[in-house]
């Protein structure tokens, strides 16, 4: 890094950037030296470049640090998060250019490219205007329903701050101190507070600087999504040029690609109006731009961690601290340097007058509400304690050394189980055995793991099998299989293991419960299930106690990946909206219903149109003839066949890098994919009826409309009557195609959808709920007659063991079809 800025004739360009956005910045850098001949973009870095990351040779590395004293610079690192703090430093690094020489600047956002000399509106003496600034919009937005609107416009101000030139003058230093000294801790993405991180400020501007600043209505400036209703882009004779309504065609000067990303589809994700078909010569605007920014290394940028502030010794500063720092500043309290000096800290881990906990866990439970009413406000200090270790990192950025010193050394209540399940399977009842040990440790539950993925006809995965903290078996075992392969299951498990109070987590998907697994009621104590719709099945025949308890569902952080997806699927272009559908062939496929996907998509979409569905299917080989046949069905269309076991991180990976998910199922028993793909924020298209039923609405899903009808045949353990869900496929592909154009409402159901996910499923919410379930069974005198007829160490099994294996000898004898078509897997 140089620390000086670069200039040509007094004349700066520069930006501000952390190295997450270093290939942006070079293709801007390449673009200003095309047009500015010997001169250089100065980059204000927020942070330092990983060791042996390239920089171009257009660029000149200043950090931005420089431009602040140690206290303030910290204090804007620690009141911030990083795009409200990128835009707080804007006018201090106007003033740290003009303190080094520079007679004029020009700002730009990292993600503009630059046509022609930017400079055109100064001729070069002391007539300049001193402020110079470009307006969103020229134009009123047509009101169609579409975004952005006026409104948005109004919220977000009327001059776009991706853009602003300035002289230095004594009004212009007047100026910049005026404006640094709101973005000291007004520099916020709140719109519904009327502000707009350092943008709206400069309304004010022109009406400051009344005698020597411009607005510039050259169409060709800062065109971007907002103003393509009024300039359209055309290349002509290889130079970029603007069509305008109200003005004369002219030439392109510099092109905002503002919330574009090559990999999610569209133009922008700010944007409805136009998604991938925007006028004109756009599009290849935008291509050429995704090269530039695959030729500068977008991939290795983008995977560099935005900075976070940190205290002296390291340990980083979190979310938690970021809400209750501000807290102080709303009630005037001061700390000097927040980062480096101790005050803050000290004061954070006491306790405000009144409350029962400290102020660093009363920002917690402020900003997770559900954890406030899981864990009794913090009074059920062990569980929040372990919630706060297991769960809080992931869920809210906690770094775990503040969460050990502000939460204390509690430990976990004496809730204990063991869990006997799929844990290394590729199949959704091995997910949710996952989730819930990692919900019941979030709670506090120790856990003690038996692993049977080895009986299951599924692919064993990659899978860090949970519960390691429990020594010795628990009291209660959670048996993580369905009714049918129970009696194996048991007559295999260690003694001390199976002669325990024992809970089955079953999972069924159609309303009848079969009767010849009604005797599997006598191996259990009582049955856990995952909805409603699965408790009103069992409880038909059942003879002990049925609760819903569904898992937890919190899969990884999302990481949207479509150049990857495009190497696993190379008919995959960057401009298609993608449709995700997911089954496995060797689970009942009539019960996914993908032909009736294959057949509403084809029914929305034509092959010319950018929409793509993509079938991802496991256990192909199960059933070949009927691969086949949705091959042929996909004829033509767009639509992709994805045969493959991934593991687990790829298959999160796939999901997020889908725009919406479709399951017009027959049945769920859950849906525990639909509720994945909901806590990812994708609008779900869904039949509305079965296990979903319980956490998809009109409000959070597109909801398909079905009958349910008896089954003509028998489909694996379901035998033929068996009531099924005929979705009505002419509705669900108009709900798809809405989906695809209509930006706002997929926006509105997928964060609706991710809302209610959080709410109802999260470790808080589930974990605590099984946790307490679990302690009233310890405290029940059931247990206690148990463990004193368990049988001692080497003795033989239980008689209930003993009639285990006796059903499954039985069950042979009077299903044998059921158990011949397992014998292979």
């Amino acid at each position: 890094m140089s620390g000086k800025p670069h200039l040509s004739n007094e004349l700066a360009v520069f930006t501000i950037a952390a190295s997450n956005y270093l290939a942006h910045a070079s293709v801007l850098g390449a673009s200003v030296a095309e047009h500015h001949p010997g001169l250089k973009l100065t980059v204000f870095l927020l942070d330092t470049p990983p060791q042996g990351l390239p920089l171009s040779e257009h660029l000149v590395i200043v950090p931005a640090e420089q431009a602040f004293e140690r206290q303030e610079w910290n204090h804007r690192r620690a009141h911030y998060d990083i795009l409200e703090f990128a835009t707080s430093v804007k006018p201090a690094c106007f003033r740290f250019l003009f303190d080094h020489s520079a007679r004029r600047a020009i700002y730009l956002d990292p993600d503009i490219r630059v046509f022609q000399r930017l400079d055109q509106f100064w001729g070069g003496d002391e007539s300049d205007d001193a402020l110079v600034l470009t307006p969103h919009i020229l134009t009123p937005l047509p009101d169609d329903g579409c975004k952005p609107d006026d409104l948005a416009i109004m919220r977000a101000g009327l001059y776009n701050l991706g853009f602003a030139a300035m002289r230095d003058t004594p009004d212009v230093r007047g100026l910049l101190d005026w404006w640094d000294a709101k973005l000291h801790h007004l520099c916020l993405h709140d719109v519904r507070e009327g502000v707009f991180t350092d943008q709206k400020w400069m309304d004010y501007a022109p009406l400051l600087l009344r005698s020597s600043s411009a607005v510039l209505e050259h169409p060709g400036f800062n065109v971007a999504y907002w103003n393509l209703h009024e300039r359209v882009p055309r290349l002509e004779g290889g130079r970029w040029q603007v069509e305008s309504r109200k003005k004369a065609d002219c030439d392109l000067v510099f092109f905002h690609f503002s919330g574009y990303a090559a990999d999610q589809g569209g133009i922008s994700k700010h944007e409805n109006r136009f998604g991938s078909q925007p006028p004109g010569d756009a599009l290849r605007l935008f291509e050429d731009y995704a090269g530039a920014l695959e030729a500068a290394g977008v991939r290795e940028t983008r995977a560099i961690e935005a900075p976070r502030a940190a205290f002296r010794d390291g340990t980083s500063w979190d979310t938690a601290c970021r809400a209750l720092y501000r807290q102080a500043i709303a009630e005037g309290l001061a700390f000097g340097d927040p980062l480096e000096e101790p005050a803050f800290l000290d004061w954070a881990a006491g306790v405000a007058p009144g409350d029962h906990v400290g102020r660093y866990l009363r920002a917690v439970l402020r900003l997770r509400g559900d954890v406030a009413i899981a864990y009794d406000d913090g009074r059920q200090t062990a569980g929040l304690l372990t919630w706060l270790r297991i769960s809080g990192q992931p869920e809210m950025g906690l770094d775990p050394a503040l969460v050990e010193r502000f939460a204390g050394t509690g430990e976990p209540d004496a809730a204990r189980v063991n869990y006997v399940g799929y844990l290394r399977s590729h199949i959704g009842v091995g997910e949710a055995a996952r989730q819930s040990i990692a919900a019941l440790e979030a709670a506090g539950v120790a856990v003690r793991t038996h692993d049977i993925s080895a009986d299951a006809a599924a692919p064993i995965g990659n899978y860090a099998v949970p519960g390691a903290r429990l020594a010795g078996a628990a009291a209660v075992t959670i048996l993580g299989c369905n009714a049918d392969v129970l009696p194996g299951v048991l007559a295999a498990l260690p003694g001390d293991m199976r002669d325990t109070y024992r809970i089955g987590c079953w999972y069924w998907e159609t309303p009848c419960f079969p009767e010849q697994w009604a005797n599997r009621f006598d191996l259990v104590d009582e049955i856990w299930v995952a909805s409603r719709f699965v408790a009103d099945a069992i409880r038909e025949k059942a003879t002990v106690p049925v609760l819903v308890m569904p898992p937890m569902v919190r899969p990884p952080r999302p990481r949207r990946d479509r150049p990857w997806l495009a190497t696993l699927l190379p008919e995959v272009t960057a401009d298609e909206f993608v449709f995700l559908f997911q089954f496995d062939v060797a689970s009942v496929p009539f019960r996914k219903n993908p032909e009736g996907a294959i057949a509403a998509f084809s029914e929305a979409f034509s092959p010319e149109e950018p929409v793509r569905l993509v079938l991802k299917l496991l256990n192909g080989h199960a059933e070949p003839r009927l691969v086949d046949a949705l091959r042929s069905a996909a004829a033509g269309r767009r639509i992709s066949l994805l045969d493959a076991a991934l593991e687990r991180a790829d298959s999160f990976r796939l999901l997020a890098s889908a725009d919406s998910f479709v399951s017009l199922h027959r049945s769920e028993g859950f849906g525990l994919s639909i509720a994945e793909a909901m806590a990812y924020e994708l609008p779900v298209v869904t039949t509305g009826w079965s296990g979903n039923a319980d956490f998809t609405t009109d409000d959070n899903a597109a909801i398909v409309p079905c009958d349910v009808v008896p089954g003509a045949l028998a489909h694996g353990p379901y035998p033929a009557g068996t009531p099924w869900a005929e979705p009505r496929l002419d509705v669900a592909a108009q709900l798809m195609r809405r989906v695809w154009t209509d930006m706002a409402w997929r926006e509105a159901i997928g964060q609706a959808g991710a809302a209610t996910v959080a709410q109802r499923y999260s470790a808080a919410t589930v974990g605590t709920a099984m946790r307490e379930r679990l302690l009233r069974i310890e405290r029940s005198a059931r247990v206690n007659v148990r463990r004193q007829q368990a049988p001692a160490a080497g003795a033989h099994a239980s008689d209930r063991t003993r009639s285990a294996a006796v059903r499954i000898a039985s069950d042979v004898l009077r299903f044998p079809g059921y158990y011949l078509a397992r014998l292979p897997r």
